[in-house]
């Protein structure tokens, strides 16, 4: 089954300035902008976590990271476009793995603890896969 990159979420685990896990999800064919999720959380700064925070934190490797069932419950920001779409995959905790469902089923499974805000742009084309 060929899912447009558009429907492909991928949820990013990013580190505050202050240290604090949360997860980000965006849409495949867009990138986190992390200048302006620092700004919206009142962050100096926001950063990927690195490869083995990743996997301590989450229980995941990168490449297979879900929104769900992660070691501790993140909080977690979703870009707003990502609700343009009826249908969206997210990882199901391993790579090549995806759950096909509503993108307002997984808001309501994430709860309170998830926020929706626009945090993405356009890919640039030499970026890599924020």
């Amino acid at each position: 089954m060929q899912i447009p990159l558009r429907q492909v979420v991928k949820t990013l685990l990013l580190k505050t300035s202050t240290e604090e896990f949360l997860l980000a999800l965006c849409s495949g064919d867009r990138q986190v902008d992390l200048k302006l999720l620092a700004h919206l959380l009142n962050e100096k700064r926001i950063d990927l976590a690195d490869r083995e925070e990743v996997h301590k934190a989450t229980g995941y490797f990168i490449g297979g990271v879900s929104p769900l069932g992660t070691r501790r419950e993140f909080r977690a920001l979703m870009d707003s476009r990502i609700f343009e779409e009826r249908e969206i995959s997210i990882s199901a905790g391993r790579w090549g793995c995806q759950i096909l469902l509503d993108p307002r089923a997984l808001r309501d499974i994430l709860g309170p603890r998830l926020t929706v805000a626009d945090i993405s742009r356009e890919k640039e084309p030499s970026s890599t896969n924020l």
